[in-house]
């Protein structure tokens, strides 16, 4: 059935609507074609008035039913054309516009999917974890660590980390993070994803040379961003796919709007200042990423890859690491193995992608990843949500475990400026064995403000436009 089609469920709750799109259905649906002079507007007004009597007539004791025959003997009075050509000139703009904000409400609701589940279901944060090796006589070793630990603990074949994060297998578990993790194998990249969007809009909003000039403005900025009600990043999502000049200068006006709680509602919030100036100048700027700016058509924005970008600048900047001699292995990724290598080659980086049931370093880098993460978010979850450590107490003790072991500078933060700090936190005040925390406690807020200012200080004197 064409767009405009008037549709009548026949089957069930009996209703009306009209398609926004062209499409297909069932038996269970009946579809009225407009032509020129019964148009869709006409039509559906008409069956709408007439909804009560099919119902009325339905039958069917557990699911109501009408009959096709029942739509065909549609009585209907024809106003003469004059008063029809005047009632279409009134009513079409107006069903033009619903179908507009129906196609756009539908969009939001697949945004609103995409995003919220990362919010709500422990999905905000994404980790990378990888597994560096100098040389083959290198992976050798660090692959007979991890399999002296499957075969102590019986564990046969690909492990996933949730077995591990389990208080059955808390011995398991402590032995991985004191035996097979150290300070020289193993790097993780902590992205969270809100932020990631937070940065997207601030340089949208800034441009790359604020961010390069005023780092710390720049990233306090974002962090403070990355705070405010989900409902922002979504606009922001919905803008960047449609990508025209009215979606920009829409979000722009949401963003003066927008109720914020984390940021100042005037003026002194320079993301207000700025859409204003850009609104006064009809300067509508250019999104950093744009819907369909990589291969994979229906990415938007894609933080897995950015952060795989972001290891590997630590590798090359921070650990004097050959990336043109580094050989990259990476789990398959159902159907985006072609992006990644595009987006790299420029680099002169290939990535290898294998089955991880046939890699043992993959399942490892896995492992971490798994483990690091859940141990991360229940810890950030006591201190976001305010709740009492106990609650959490094993998963921040192992959490503490992991930093000790293989060191903050093999672990890189891209996440909200406080989110940054705490891990230096819970690195310090609940040490490498249990019991700790009671003692140090009172030194929590002490510790915390003085690795923010650390911290501050680092980004401020951070360079972000480093070649990778």
């Amino acid at each position: 059935m064409s767009k405009n089609t008037t549709v009548i469920s026949i089957t069930g709750n009996i209703r009306a609507s009209i398609l926004a799109l062209d499409a297909c259905a069932n038996q269970s649906v009946v579809g009225i074609l407009e032509n020129e002079i019964f148009k869709s507007p006409f039509i559906y007004q008409n069956m709408l008035r007439l909804l009560k009597h099919y119902t009325s007539i339905s039958t069917g004791n557990c699911q109501k039913h009408i009959s096709k025959g029942a739509i065909e003997e549609l009585f209907v009075c024809i106003p003469d054309s004059i008063v029809l050509k005047q009632y279409y000139s009134l009513s079409e703009p107006i069903y033009k516009q619903m179908h507009e904000i129906a196609l756009e409400n539908q969009h939001l609701t697949e945004l609103r999917d995409w995003l919220l589940p990362m919010l709500m279901n422990g999905q905000r944060h994404f980790v990378l974890g990888s597994v560096f090796v100098a040389d083959k006589e290198d992976e050798i070793e660090i692959l007979n660590k991890y399999r002296q630990f499957k075969n102590c603990f019986g564990f046969i074949g690909e492990i996933k980390g949730s077995e591990l994060m389990t208080q059955r297998n808390n011995e398991a578990l402590k032995y991985f993070i004191t035996n097979v993790l150290d300070d020289k194998h193993f790097f993780i990249c902590n992205y969270d994803k809100i932020f990631y969007l937070a940065t997207l809009i601030s340089v949208y909003i800034f441009g790359v040379p604020f961010q390069q000039q005023e780092t710390l403005t720049f990233y306090m900025m974002a962090s403070a961003l990355s705070g405010e009600k989900e409902e922002l990043f979504l606009h922001y999502c919905s803008a960047v796919c449609e990508n025209t000049d009215n979606s920009k200068k829409e979000f722009l006006e949401y963003l003066i709007s927008f109720p914020y709680e984390k940021l100042d509602r005037n003026d002194y919030n320079l993301y207000i200042a700025f859409a204003k100036l850009m609104l006064e100048n009809k300067d509508y700027g250019e999104f950093p990423l744009t819907y369909e700016a990589y291969s994979c058509k229906n990415t938007v924005n894609f933080v897995n890859m950015t952060a795989l970008g972001e290891t590997l600048l630590s590798l090359k900047h921070l650990h004097g690491v050959d990336m043109g001699k580094t050989e990259i292995y990476h789990d398959n990724l159902m159907g985006y193995e072609e992006e990644y290598n595009q987006s790299f080659e420029d680099n002169k980086i290939h990535i290898n992608f294998v089955d991880s049931k046939e890699n043992e370093l993959v399942q490892l880098a896995d492992n971490i990843s798994s483990i690091y993460r859940k141990c991360f978010e229940k810890s950030f979850e006591a201190f976001r949500c305010n709740k009492q450590w106990t609650e959490n107490l094993w998963f921040t003790e192992n959490y503490s475990r992991i930093i000790n072991t293989i060191g903050m500078e093999h672990i890189k933060m891209d996440t909200q400026i406080s989110d940054y700090v705490l891990p230096f936190v819970i690195r310090d005040i609940f040490g490498n064995e249990y019991g700790q925390f009671e003692k140090n406690k009172e030194k929590f807020w002490g510790l915390f403000y003085f690795y923010k200012e650390r911290i501050m200080e680092d980004i401020d004197a951070m360079k972000v436009d480093l070649p990778l």
